[in-house]
């Protein structure tokens, strides 16, 4: 069996505990990633070890475009004229405790 799992974010799992450090961070997860999930303005994803339901870490991932006006001509050259499509890491936080430590064997 697999040591950590990431899933989509749900509330049923340990968030109130989590530490990253940052508390802007803390209280995103807290308070403010249901509601981007809501919205559709970001999709939230939690790390928890597979024998608990601790949330240890999360990321978020939204949907972006970048402008090729906005790059250097000699990589706008090769992309298309319409703005290009890309997944933007909003947010990504490991809690203190798991620090340092390798995450492996997730799925």
């Amino acid at each position: 069996m697999s040591k950590y799992r990431i899933i989509s974010f749900d509330k049923g799992y340990q968030k109130d505990n989590f530490d990253c450090g940052i508390e802007d961070l803390n209280i995103y997860l807290k308070k403010y990633a249901s509601q981007d999930i809501k919205r559709k303005f970001a999709q939230v994803f939690i790390i928890y070890p597979s024998n608990s339901e601790k949330i240890i870490g999360f990321y978020t991932l939204s949907a972006f475009a970048i402008q090729t006006s906005s790059l250097p001509l000699e990589i706008a050259k090769k992309l298309p004229k319409y703005p290009v499509p890309v997944s933007l890491l909003g947010r990504l936080a490991i809690d203190v405790n798991y620090k340092k430590k390798v995450l492996v064997n997730y799925y």
